[in-house]
């Protein structure tokens, strides 16, 4: 701030330009941190997700992981918390696609990619809902109630086998399975998954007031 004594009226005339160009540097400077805070966050976004699936797909061979985390998306869930549920979804999709193309997967499957893709926009939709800590969990409660479901009705209608039951048959058996052995699990992991996205974020400042990362 620039302080003009007010005995002398004339040097006004004098030190306004001044004062205009110092509050025109003073915009351009927080501009300018504005626009590189949105581009690197983003980016760092990005290398750590990358970071976290990777791990997440790696650790298992060299370390005796517990199975909720070895089962964890991490990434995905830290990108669509992040970036928001389109950009989450996008992320899944191009994940399973190289990781598919590469050696690492049995190849491309449509209807697992879009499993993929579905989970990670529910994720962005609901974990990014509130601040605090409900919105990981209110998250992992959802995924475990509806991404199984989901999956195996992708898995009927456009996986290439010809299951030998109706889809509610098909549907049910598996669902059974699902609930009487894989729920805790699949709860765990998706619970460990958001809580760690959700502590990163915090710690960029993403769910701050003022939100200075972005």
């Amino acid at each position: 701030m620039v302080f003009i004594p007010i005995e002398n009226f004339y040097a006004l005339k004098y030190t306004y330009s001044d004062v205009s160009d110092l509050c025109a540097k003073e915009r351009g400077c927080f501009s300018a941190v504005t626009v590189s805070k949105k581009v690197l966050f983003p980016m760092a976004i990005s290398v750590i997700s990358l970071s976290l699936t990777v791990a997440t797909l790696v650790g298992p061979i060299f370390f005796s992981l517990p199975r909720f985390v070895s089962m964890s998306i991490c990434g995905t869930a830290l990108f669509s918390m992040a970036l928001g549920p389109w950009a989450g979804g996008l992320w899944a999709i191009s994940f399973n696609f190289i990781s598919s193309t590469v050696g690492m997967g049995s190849g491309i499957i449509g209807y697992l990619m879009a499993s993929r893709a579905i989970e990670a926009v529910i994720i962005g939709l609901v974990a990014r809902s509130g601040r605090s800590w409900r919105g990981p969990l209110a998250c992992a409660a959802v995924l475990t109630a509806l991404q199984k479901p989901i999956s195996l009705t992708l898995a009927y209608f456009f996986g290439a086998f010809t299951p030998s039951s109706g889809y509610w048959s098909f549907l049910m058996g598996e669902m059974d399975r699902y609930l009487s052995d894989q729920i805790a699990t699949s709860f765990l992991s998706y619970t460990f998954s958001c809580f760690l996205a959700y502590l990163i974020l915090k710690g960029f400042g993403f769910y701050s007031k003022e939100k200075e990362v972005l």
